[in-house]
């Protein structure tokens, strides 16, 4: 991939066809003008023939009334309009909404590890400027693992663990808690 991005990417930069540039292992995010999507296409395919390369273009989403564009990055969620933006956590349509029960066999810490890293991924995948989409996503997790048998008092404990941890990292206090029982109770 280095020479890829050495030998194509770069001159499509340099020649301000290719406005941004990132890249994830094989994943690339890139924004180009419609009209230079086939052009940048074959230069691509000119650097290995053998290499595929696959398009997701941007579709049109409707959110709280307001049309957006929308398109899935690794698991992000991009949304943007001429006059806001944010992200989000991605699930794609055919991903299991379940997690293993809590009753089954298993390590109560793998458990609670999935439990934390969903919390930690609604958070820091999230647009903090969309509070109302944190709220939303933290409230998807309480019922996914409330469903399969989490006990409430665990779910609350960790969401209010993991929001003052990743939003306040630095205090040991109890202020955070104040925000976490906001995301918890906003309507």
């Amino acid at each position: 991939m280095t020479l890829f991005e050495i030998e194509i990417i770069q001159p499509l930069i340099e020649q301000n066809i290719i406005q941004f540039f990132e890249r994830w292992v094989d994943d690339t995010l890139i924004r180009i003008k419609t009209t230079d999507v086939n052009f940048v296409l074959e230069k691509f395919k000119s650097f290995n023939p053998q290499l595929d390369f696959t398009v997701e273009r941007a579709e049109n989403i409707s959110y709280k009334h307001k049309i957006y564009k929308f398109i899935p990055f690794l698991d992000f969620s991009i949304n943007w309009s001429p006059t806001d933006s944010f992200t989000r956590v991605y699930r794609k349509p055919t991903s299991s909404r379940v997690v293993m029960p809590w009753n089954e066999f298993g390590p109560t810490d793998w458990k609670s590890g999935t439990l934390i890293g969903a919390i930690r991924r609604e958070i820091t995948h999230t647009s903090l400027t969309h509070m109302h989409l944190v709220h939303e996503g933290i409230e998807f997790i309480q019922k996914q693992f409330s469903q399969v048998g989490y006990p409430k008092w665990l779910i609350s404990q960790k969401i209010n663990h993991t929001v003052t941890k990743v939003l306040y990292p630095h205090t040991q206090y109890n202020r955070p808690n104040l925000i976490t029982q906001i995301l918890l109770n906003r309507k």
